[in-house]
């Protein structure tokens, strides 16, 4: 799926390509099955064969869409039902289509960059209080020991639990983006 979504742009790109050179939707359509990779290719190829058994091209996007389950597939069903019924500039209309999967794409992969750079920021600030406690107690031995003897020590060290657990949760928290 994200092959797919990668690469519809290009495909709408020279769909768009063909209208403005004068061929028909179902001609761009052709084109498009006859010279993409997969898996572009094999869904095109899919809406030009069901066209050939008569199904309208509206009705071949619609079956695309409902195939894939996509917000673009979706949207690009809408545009072509929509410039079949009514007409009009189709090359405008995907245009602004292509520019939008693309932009959508782009955010997506920044939402991933963030998630990752906060999954590792998540995994130092876990890091840290470890070897923090092992560079002191290197130091500093008997010292370190009376946060396991002592009861205010005890204490001492619960507090840090809690509160690094706390500062790990939520950091957690706000990466948890669903992409």
């Amino acid at each position: 799926m994200k092959k797919f979504r990668d690469n519809l742009p290009n495909a709408i790109d020279a769909i768009i390509r063909g209208a403005k050179a004068g061929l028909t939707i179902s001609d761009c359509v052709k084109l498009v099955a006859n010279d993409s990779q997969e898996p572009i290719k094999s869904e095109f190829v899919q809406i030009v064969n069901s066209q050939r058994v008569g199904i309208t091209l509206s009705e071949c996007f619609e079956g695309m869409a409902d195939r894939l389950n996509t917000k673009e597939t979706r949207l690009l069903s809408f545009v072509i039902n929509i410039q079949q019924q009514t007409g009009g500039n189709i090359s405008e209309v995907l245009g602004g289509l292509a520019r939008s999967i693309r932009a959508d794409i782009m955010m997506r992969e920044r939402a991933k960059t963030i998630t990752t750079e906060g999954k590792l920021t998540a995994g130092v600030v876990a890091v840290i209080p470890f070897y923090v406690y092992f560079m002191l107690n290197s130091q500093y031995p008997e010292k370190m020991q009376l946060l396991f003897d002592s009861t205010l020590g005890n204490i001492i060290l619960l507090f840090i639990i809690f509160w690094m657990s706390c500062g790990i949760g939520a950091i957690i928290y706000t990466i948890n983006i669903k992409i």
